[in-house]
């Protein structure tokens, strides 16, 4: 019921499983499941979603107001056929799972360390096993925060575009500051970025010079050349799992810079050779495929 989250498509795993009562259960006709999947999670479904959203905090969406909101169906779709490149995006959207223990109950040592992690976490040793992402930086710093006025809407010679959250979740950048009279903290080609507040968004590796919202770390790798390494790391499923673990905040989730620092590498995962091509958002994957 939140139009912020993504729709999710039932798969024969989750049959038995107990829902919780923020979802609605839609039930389509004629084999539209997974076209009904698609438009509601793109980013054009989720504005109509959030258009529909009451309550001004935690905005849901009713199950009236769904069912009353009208969908474009092509005539393929009405037809049962199956649009493959909207199935290898669902696809894209399964994870491996663990097996899941015998019982639900495990004992937590709360004598020594965090408590939060060890809560958070059946296995706190995970955060021991690999090197220390601090150990991998010269520096990790903090995007410092600029008076609202100070912020442009449109880029002029001697102003430096602002990096923040929504930059790295695929929007363009909306924001340019002066680099006098208080310097912003700047980014250059190579450093990495990681989201300070929020759990969704992922590491990017910066490609240009630009100043760093307060909203982000900045971190400046001692060998810039193991930067899409990481940055595949703490996206991929273990090390963005790490995260949040290491996640604080009862609201607004945030991260903490010495948490940061403490989060392990495994050192075979520095042996990535890949891109550093920044995740593409569900929502944006999806509009792209329908729209486009």
């Amino acid at each position: 019921m939140n139009p912020d989250l993504p729709l999710l498509l039932l798969r024969p795993e989750h049959v038995g499983s107990l829902v919780s009562s923020t979802f609605l259960a839609l039930r389509p006709h004629g084999g539209l499941s997974l076209w009904i999947w698609a438009v509601l999670t793109s980013r054009t479904g989720r504005q109509f979603r959030a258009h529909l959203a009451v309550g001004s905090a935690g905005r849901s969406t009713t199950k009236a107001a769904l069912l009353d909101l009208e969908i474009p169906v092509p005539p393929l779709a009405k037809a049962g056929v199956t649009d493959e490149r909207l199935l290898a995006i669902e696809r894209g959207t399964h994870r491996e799972e663990e097996e899941a223990g015998g019982t639900w109950w495990r004992t937590a040592d709360l004598t020594a360390g965090d408590w939060s992690i060890a809560l958070a976490t059946p296995n706190p040793d995970v955060l021991d096993l690999g090197i220390p992402l601090g150990d991998l930086c010269g520096e990790i710093t903090r995007g410092r925060a600029v008076p609202r006025e100070d912020y442009r809407e449109a880029p002029e010679p001697g102003l430096l575009a602002v990096t923040d959250i929504a930059v790295l979740g695929g929007k363009p950048v909306r924001r340019w500051v002066p680099l006098e009279p208080r310097p912003p903290v700047i980014a250059y080609p190579g450093d990495l970025f990681v989201a300070a507040v929020g759990a969704r968004p992922h590491a990017v590796v910066a490609t240009g010079e630009t100043a760093v919202d307060r909203n982000l770390f900045v971190l400046r790798l001692r060998d810039p050349a193991l930067g899409p390494a990481v940055a595949h790391y703490l996206n991929g499923q273990t090390g963005y799992g790490l995260r949040q673990v290491l996640l604080t905040g009862d609201f607004i989730p945030g991260m903490r810079k010495d948490n940061l620092a403490r989060l392990p590498v495994p050192a075979e995962a520095l042996g990535f050779t890949g891109g550093a091509e920044p995740l593409v958002p569900l929502d944006i994957q999806l509009e792209h495929a329908l729209w486009d």
